[in-house]
């Protein structure tokens, strides 16, 4: 009986289905490696540890790096399922409202968003022109994400706000 170190111990798995298996498990942990190394990213930026960023807490400083990790990891199109258990056991809800908070005070402060878009522009280029695309979908009143499926349609100039000439 063939048996793969890729599953659980005493399972089988048929050799077609291996490769498949070794894939996905490298796929998810390359996954949770990149969003491990966001949050330490996140906590570097606050001067804060994981521990505080899961914590309860609810200083200005720890609420802010929990609304940045929420950013960054809704543009790694994780669930907020998923993001409320990384942040310690916290509901979807909450992370809906740490999300709409984020972008709210994205358009009522441009000092902050400047730095978010600076932020996440240090992580991924293309973070910065989907989270233009959020915020101008928050502006016109709609909640949710916005479809951001091929921001190869998204104007390069979108995050500068540069017009072309």
């Amino acid at each position: 009986m063939n048996i793969s170190p890729y599953v659980m111990p005493g399972m089988y798995v048929a050799p077609q289905a291996r490769k498949k298996t070794k894939r996905y498990f490298y796929e998810m942990w390359e996954k949770n490696k990149s969003i491990d190394t966001v949050k330490m990213v996140v906590c570097q930026r606050f001067g804060i540890t994981v521990q505080d960023l899961e914590s309860k807490c609810r200083k200005r400083t720890m609420v802010m790096a929990r609304k940045y990790y929420t950013i960054c990891a809704l543009m790694q199109d994780k669930s907020l399922a998923l993001i409320g258990r990384d942040l310690g056991g916290r509901d979807h809800s909450t992370i809906v409202h740490e999300r709409d908070g984020m972008l709210d005070e994205c358009i009522t402060y441009p000092k902050e968003k400047r730095e978010l878009l600076e932020f996440l522009s240090s992580i991924n280029q293309d973070w910065g022109a989907e989270l233009e695309l959020m915020i101008r979908h928050r502006q016109r009143g709609q909640s949710g994400m916005p479809n951001t499926t091929s921001l190869k349609k998204v104007d390069p100039n979108l995050v500068t706000g540069r017009k072309r000439v």
